[in-house]
């Protein structure tokens, strides 16, 4: 019987104190994370918008016909020169 009543007493001011530091460090920890996901999220909502709004429509790609690039070579086939518009 006297080792049920060893099993059941309290938890000492020590060990209460070493979990309540440790249930700190956990939440700090946790708080620190969902900062720096909040913060990365807002991040990349203010870059897309930032830039989407210079970029083409996408279904203007679909069409998309580069300029023809003429190359000129000498007389040994080395390139010499390359000619093209943007």
């Amino acid at each position: 019987m006297s080792k049920i009543l060893k099993d059941q007493r309290p938890l000492t001011a020590r060990k209460k104190k070493k979990k309540s530091l440790l249930k700190i460090f956990f939440l700090a920890c946790f708080g620190f994370f969902l900062f720096a996901v909040i913060t990365g999220f807002a991040g990349a909502v203010f870059v897309y918008h930032q830039y989407s709004d210079n970029l083409p429509d996408v279904r203007t790609l679909r069409d998309y016909h580069p300029s023809t690039i003429t190359w000129v070579y000498s007389d040994m086939d080395d390139l010499m020169a390359e000619f093209y518009i943007e």
